[in-house]
């Protein structure tokens, strides 16, 4: 039949006609129904097909049009075959209408209503039933009767906001299906008791999906719930009421008002005066800008530095070398040191067992082939088979044929890694191969953690963010760069690419190497002109795949009645990343029927953890030995999968150890997946794409991968971060093969059918094309690499020009540039901070203000996933987990307090920090982590001249009042903005952009729907596009700190202050103007303390004022009334039914309390505090 259409197509173009199609979708008895009308231009006659799918509808229709133009002689019968039963009206399917009467049943009565009426569609025998997708524009026709305006594109939106309304919670669709698999008809079937009329109202709908099942099922219950009168015609219900932020009055205390005047005269700073009945909005933010500071770099290099190991120099340190073993020791000599050292180690037995292990490995045949393209081409790419061994035996190849040409004293390599972990363990197997202890010829240099080589005839592994920050002093001593698993893309990766491909022609000496098991050769060729490529064949061991039919197929697999909801709130996040086609329909005719079916029936939107058990039994019961590693997007899933298989696993008879793997956890929980487990039990890995490439668990045998990746996606219009989940590509599934079969035979199931493989990118997005470029464009120019656009637009896929231009903007706007865009001494430290340069920027002030240990500990808390330990019952945090933010209403302030708490209790030695991680459910290896990154945070800025006093130790109180917080949560505002929201009800907040969002439920701010928070605003560190936006770790703020530090437009409009066209606050604009000039003191305070000659922290008596009136603007209940002082933690009762006496004695009592509780690690929270032993080893 499908032939049909192409003949009309054929015989209309001829005369230069176009047939136009024209479908609609109707709700029928038998589901969904497609409506297809065709017309051509000059003929009064409409072709018209009915059927369940639209291609086939389509076809009906040019069918019927083709009859007609026979009929009329227009068209040659013979063009086109016609069965010989059919007739001029075989096109047309009878029309008919049906009600039927719902099921309805009450224990003591049973009452009938009419169903809604919807067309009968008849499909003709010979059309093809082919699954197709609803048009979203379809809209649904049910004449003759009121229905309230419901139809099947909006039937489940009012069936969910009924299920809200009433509290339904257990309503659920089951679907049955019949048919072959590729022509599968599925029937959803529901039942919804309506408590307002004592009934329950029965519903079925069929479709050529779940989806068109469903929705007709939605269609009819709503139907009859309008019919019942308990739903309200669709502009009713759907009419949503526009949240607006109510205006605010503020109150700043007379005193203070003139403190803030009598400081701006004295330092001459002016504010905008306004006049009362101005008809024009007016700015509040002056136009005066001070005189930016001078560039701190020569704008002219163009460069990275580079030159050939030395004498007495040390490559790793970049320092000169005053005493020990090579001290003025010549090349020649150094090299024939390195070479004695190499040939003594020949003699010891375990290291000629090591070479023989060596020689086995795929790479080993290719050995002189890529010595001779190293020695003869500056870039040599490599491409070899996952498992080959070109990760830890390139390199050495090197070094070893330069050692024995008696040059290893020129040798000095550095391999980079795309992640810590990854460097860690190569480098110290690269050692144990070498015969080594790390150190000699072999170190490695990641964030937090360093162990450097020999400054001769050495080997290091790093990871490319630490290649790139060294690079500010030059390449000196680096005689080749070697970037392994070049293909992912990732934003250092491709920045340290253009760096490379410059330097290059200017140093033909150097040598680069890329190397990947899954690269495009061609676009790296062209990208660098011409490099030599090699090829590697082969990996140690095969590795057996499998896709999603298979393994429905090998363990029986039958889909649960009521399936575990793997994907949860980031359902809503799949299905806009353009994923909605399930291809699970498309699976071969080769396989059973069963198994088709079963598959059909499986939502490509979920990871399937039944599936997951299924495959992990069925293989572990046939005797599997060895580590299972399973691949999943994200952390939020990996947590569920873990609480899953904890609770199914043993059920099943299997002894496991599940251990998790994520970037984010500390160095000590991510180096448990290398440990050996007690004989009987199985390890099982929960790993992100963390464990895709380069780590090497040797114990892996099967991998389960779920063919999903979470990717950071980035708006620069708004400056919004958000990840979404998606397909991984076919490279990054190779790459998860290949984890596989390092020790024997291994097996790999991808949970993506065979059809969707086809429908895979080859490789993933790069991430410069998806990220904010800020730290990117402050490389640039920290680097001296000139124009950060046009040395950007170098880059292989080059980012957009809106999103480098944002970058630089925000740059400008913190004081990181000047108006010229070249780098200031305060750009120059943030360019040196490992941490985004805005939240840089207030870790600066908050040490100029006397409390940088206190941005520091947020900072490296807000780099890492949160520290508590949720039980796997146990949804949200347990109430003594939220009492670490005391009355704060603050995520960051209670990170803050465990984090604390953690440092006091280990002063007492490591049984007390066990009480007290085990007591309140806290990570001790991430809080071990958090302490390193602290550490290293006030290194830089020490190193810079920060003196220690600023940096030191101050023990906060979260219950009562503390200036240091204040000034904290002041600061987040500028650190965070535009990451902002107004509290509405419940967990429901208004961003900035006036959507609305979720309060994250790991917050200690989900509340219940009676909660009450002194200031309805809050901070927050990021935003996630899951079933809603979710807001993570928020605090609350006040009006007057969004004033201070974060809005970006201020404007006087019809007597109010308006806010970022966002919030209305009445109050004085003379006193807001004031507000507003604060900031020009406090820039003028970095200016003046920060400059191209180091940092002076030489603190005047005026100073000292600012950051006294920053403190008391910063108060959290300035600038409301008297009744709203805050009630203290844990006491959620409505603000108007407590006096005001009485909440200034709960908030004593809450502050008494709180004090006393951590008397054993602090004392007086008010006296002195005692230095935790973490702190001692500074």
């Amino acid at each position: 039949m499908t032939e049909v259409k192409a003949c009309l197509n054929q015989w209309a173009s001829k005369r230069y006609l176009r047939p136009k199609y024209d479908m609609s979708a109707v709700n029928a008895v038998s589901g969904v129904q497609f409506c297809c009308e065709l017309t051509l231009p000059g003929f009064d006659y409409v072709g018209f097909g009915r059927s369940t799918s639209k291609k086939s509808a389509m076809t009906i229709a040019a069918r019927d049009f083709c009859l007609f133009l026979v009929r009329e002689g227009q068209m040659d019968p013979s063009l086109f075959s016609i069965p010989a039963d059919t007739n001029v009206h075989d096109g047309l399917a009878a029309c008919s209408l049906s009600s039927v009467a719902p099921n309805t049943s009450n224990s003591s009565q049973k009452v009938a209503t009419a169903n809604s009426r919807a067309f009968c569609i008849t499909e003709p025998k010979h059309s093809e039933n082919v699954s197709e997708p609803v048009d979203a524009s379809a809209k649904t026709a049910i004449p003759g009767e009121d229905c309230g305006g419901w139809t099947l594109e909006n039937s489940k939106q009012g069936l969910n906001q009924y299920l809200q309304t009433s509290k339904l919670k257990n309503f659920a669709y089951e679907y049955t299906s019949s048919g072959p698999p590729h022509r599968a008809e599925f029937i959803a079937e529901a039942s919804l008791p309506v408590p307002e009329r004592r009934i329950t109202v029965h519903a079925s709908g069929k479709g050529s999906s779940k989806k068109q099942a469903s929705a007709c099922c939605a269609l009819s219950l709503v139907h009859q719930l309008y019919k019942l009168g308990v739903v309200k015609k669709v502009e009713e219900a759907t009419q949503k009421k526009k949240l607006e932020i109510p205006v605010f009055d503020v109150f700043i205390p007379s005193v203070l008002d003139e403190d803030i005047s009598n400081y701006l005269s004295a330092e001459g700073v002016d504010y905008v005066e306004t006049k009362p009945g101005l008809a024009e909005n007016v700015s509040l933010i002056a136009n005066v800008q001070d005189e930016c500071s001078e560039p701190m770099v020569d704008q002219l290099m163009n460069s990275v530095q580079w030159s050939p190991s030395t004498m007495n120099f040390n490559p790793w340190t970049c320092r000169s070398i005053e005493d020990g073993e090579w001290f003025d020791m010549t090349m020649e000599e150094i090299s024939a040191s390195l070479l004695a050292q190499r040939i003594a180690r020949e003699a010891v037995a375990n290291f000629k067992l090591m070479q023989n292990t060596r020689k086995e490995l795929p790479v080993f045949a290719s050995k002189e082939k890529i010595l001779d393209a190293v020695r003869y081409n500056s870039v040599t790419l490599i491409v070899g088979e996952t498992g080959c061994g070109k990760t830890t035996q390139v390199c050495q190849y090197v070094l070893d044929s330069m050692l024995f040409n008696r040059t290893g004293a020129s040798c000095n390599i550095i391999v980079t890694q795309p992640r810590r972990i990854s460097a860690i363990t190569v480098a110290e197997r690269v050692a144990v191969e070498r015969g080594e202890k790390l150190g000699q010829s072999v170190g490695y240099h990641v964030r937090f953690d360093s162990h450097f080589p020999s400054p001769y005839g050495s080997i290091m592994f790093c990871t490319v963010g630490v290649l790139l920050r060294r690079m500010e002093s030059g390449l000196r001593g680096i005689s080749h760069i070697i970037v392994d698993e070049v293909h992912e893309r990732d934003l250092d990766t491709d920045f340290l690419l253009i760096i490379l491909r410059d330097l290059v022609p200017a140093y033909p000496s150097l040598r680069v190497i890329l190397m990947s098991a899954t690269i495009n050769p061609s676009s790296f060729e062209q990208y660098f002109s011409g490099c030599a490529t090699v090829h590697i064949d082969g990996r140690l061991f095969p590795v057996s795949q499998y896709f999603l039919e298979d393994a429905v197929q090998m363990t029986n697999f039958a889909n649960p009645e009521n399936p575990y909801d793997s994907l949860g709130d980031d359902k809503a996040n799949w299905l806009e990343s353009g994923n909605a086609e399930n291809l699970n329909a498309n699976v071969s005719s080769s396989y059973p029927e069963s198994v088709r079916t079963t598959v059909a029936m499986m939502s490509e939107n979920e990871c399937h953890f039944e599936l997951i058990e299924a495959i992990i039994v069925h293989q572990v019961s046939r005797g599997l030995t060895g580590s299972v590693l399973i691949f999943l997007p994200g952390w939020s899933i990996i947590v569920a999968l873990q609480r899953f298989l904890e609770s199914r696993l043993p059920e099943a008879g299997i002894k496991c150890v599940l251990l998790p793997l994520h970037s984010q956890l500390p160095k000590e929980n991510q180096f448990q997946v290398f440990d050996p487990v007690p004989s009987g039990f199985t390890k099982i890995i929960l790993a992100t794409n963390i464990a895709e490439s380069s780590v090497t668990i040797s114990d892996v045998v099967m991998v389960i991968d779920s063919c999903k990746a979470k990717m950071k996606r980035y708006t620069s219009y708004n400056n919004m971060v958000h990840y979404v989940t998606t397909w991984a590509s076919k490279s990054n599934l190779q790459q998860r093969c290949g984890r596989a079969g390092r020790c024997q035979p291994g097996i790999c199931f991808h949970l993506c059918s065979r059809a969707r493989l086809e429908r895979l990118d080859e490789y993933s997005q790069p991430e410069m094309l998806r990220s904010p470029l800020h730290e990117m464009v402050l490389a640039v120019k920290l680097l001296r690499l000139g124009s950060s656009l046009d040395f950007l637009n170098k880059a292989m896929q080059p980012p957009p020009i809106d999103a480098i231009i944002e970058a630089e903007m925000v740059l400008r706007d913190i004081g990181a540039l000047n108006k010229d865009s070249q780098l200031t001494a305060l750009g120059r430290i943030l360019a040196h901070l490992p941490i985004d340069p805005v939240f840089g920027k207030a870790i600066v002030l908050g040490t100029l203000f006397s409390i940088g240990d206190v941005m520091c500990s947020i900072a490296a808390l807000s780099s890492f996933i949160e520290p508590y330990v949720v039980p796997v019952y146990q949804r949200r945090l347990s109430d003594m987990q939220r009492s670490f933010t005391g009355t704060r209403f603050s995520d960051h302030v209670a990170l803050l307090e465990i984090y604390q708490c953690f440092l006091a209790a280990s002063n007492y030695g490591i049984q007390s920090e066990r009480d007290f991680c085990r007591s309140y459910g806290i990570n001790a290896p991430l809080l071990r982590t958090v302490f390193e990154a602290t550490h290293q945070l006030k290194n830089v800025l020490q190193s810079f001249g920060f003196s220690a006093e600023l940096l030191q130790l101050h023990r906060v109180c979260v219950n009562g009042l503390d200036y240091r917080l204040d000034l904290m949560t002041s600061l987040l505002v500028a650190a965070l903005y535009p990451n902002v929201c107004w509290h509405c009800g419940k967990r429901r907040v208004l961003t900035l952009e006036n959507t609305t969002a979720l309060i994250h439920k790991h917050s200690v701010n989900c509340e219940g729907q009676y909660a009450q928070f002194p200031s309805p605003f809050f901070v927050f560190s990021e935003k996630m596009r899951t079933a809603a936006v979710s807001c993570r770790q928020l605090s609350m703020v006040t009006h007057v700190q969004l004033l201070l530090f974060g809005s970006r437009s201020i404007e006087l409009c019809d007597g109010l202050v308006v806010l970022d066209n966002w919030l209305k606050l009445r109050m004085s604009p003379v006193t807001a103007a004031k507000i507003v000039a604060l900031r020009r003191c406090v820039d003028r305070l970095v200016g003046r303390m920060i400059t191209a000659n180091g940092v002076e922290c030489n603190f005047t008596a005026t100073d000292r004022t600012l950051v006294h009136i920053l403190a008391r603007l910063s108060v959290m209940h300035l600038g409301y009334p008297q009744q709203y002082i805050p009630i203290p933690r844990r006491q959620l009762i409505q603000l108007d039914q407590v006096s005001f006496e009485e909440r200034k004695r709960m908030w004593k009592r809450a502050a008494k309390r709180g004090r006393f509780d951590k008397t054993r690690y602090f004392g007086d929270v008010h006296g002195s505090v005692r230095k935790p032993a973490y702190y001692q080893f500074r």
